[in-house]
């Protein structure tokens, strides 16, 4: 990383110890200057094979730390929505995970699951209609609606228990 003049990403891994990057890119626009050839700017990445094998469990898993938020979507809008909301989550600190793959509930409920969601919340049509969330424990399965606006606080207010 020594020779990058402005970093563009990081990604780390909380699993694999003290040297937690496991790939890295930005620019370099010294470098190639800096080896004797003309004054061009750069950019580039690198990625850690081993610090990858590293990260992955036995099963061939990314070992993952449970808590955090999933968000399970039903539907386009819903899909939207979530961004907006995973977006208010993330700025309190709070890891939050999105279904990508338009997948069923039954399945997104699976993948909350295996991650260790603490929290998933449920969005569909009917919840976009009525500006609300369902927030489900995934410990205790209880659920509740929640307004868009109130979301994040009652997951802090659920994290404090």
């Amino acid at each position: 990383m020594d020779y990058y003049t402005r970093t563009v990403f990081e990604v780390t891994s909380d699993s694999i110890g003290a040297q937690s990057a496991i790939g890295a890119g930005g620019r370099y626009d010294n470098l190639v200057k800096d080896m004797g050839g003309p004054d061009l700017g750069a950019c580039g990445f690198a990625i850690g094979i081993e610090r990858i094998l590293l990260a992955v469990g036995p099963s061939g898993e990314v070992v993952k730390k449970a808590g955090g938020v999933f968000m399970a979507t039903i539907g386009e809008a819903a899909y939207v929505e979530a961004f907006k909301l995973a977006d208010k989550i993330r700025r309190l600190g709070i890891a939050c995970g999105i279904d990508h793959g338009a997948r069923s509930l039954k399945s997104q409920m699976r993948s909350a699951d295996k991650v260790g969601a603490l929290f998933t919340v449920i969005l569909g049509e009917d919840e976009i209609k009525k500006g609300e969330a369902t927030l489900r424990d995934m410990t205790t399965k209880e659920q509740v609606s929640v307004k868009f606006e109130a979301l994040a606080d009652a997951i802090i207010e659920k994290l404090r228990k």
